[in-house]
């Protein structure tokens, strides 16, 4: 079983391919990212073409959230040169919220949640 298998949204590894199937791009959240580089990782790993996929990393403290922000912003800034951004449309939103409660989305607005303590705990 590969990572994309399991969370249900397998990469797209070949840029050329439209994917003209899909009209809405996949929303995958990672919740309580903290400083993790997961979501850098999904990028690096096929998850990189906005009109394929969303990534929301998503922390109750403000300042990761602000860390995060800064140390990501070649993935959310459109200003920036970057090979990760196709498009006018960033790939990957930081936002504060709290987990128990996530204000922030609508219910049902995720395709896929990744609780990246859980893998850290299975596979460490």
């Amino acid at each position: 079983t590969t990572f994309g298998e399991a969370i249900g949204i397998p990469p797209n590894l070949d840029d050329n391919n439209d994917n003209t199937t899909t009209t809405q791009p996949k929303k995958i959240m990672l919740l309580g990212c903290g400083n993790s580089r997961m979501g850098e990782e999904l990028l690096l790993n096929g998850y990189h073409n906005p009109s394929h996929y969303k990534i929301y990393q998503v922390d109750v403290s403000n300042q990761v959230i602000t860390t995060m922000k800064q140390r990501h912003e070649y993935f959310i800034s459109t200003s920036s040169t970057t090979p990760y951004l196709t498009s006018d449309e960033s790939i990957m939103e930081f936002i504060n919220d709290d987990a128990t409660s996530l204000q922030s989305f609508e219910s049902n607005s995720i395709d896929s949640i990744i609780d990246k303590g859980l893998i850290d705990a299975l596979f460490c």
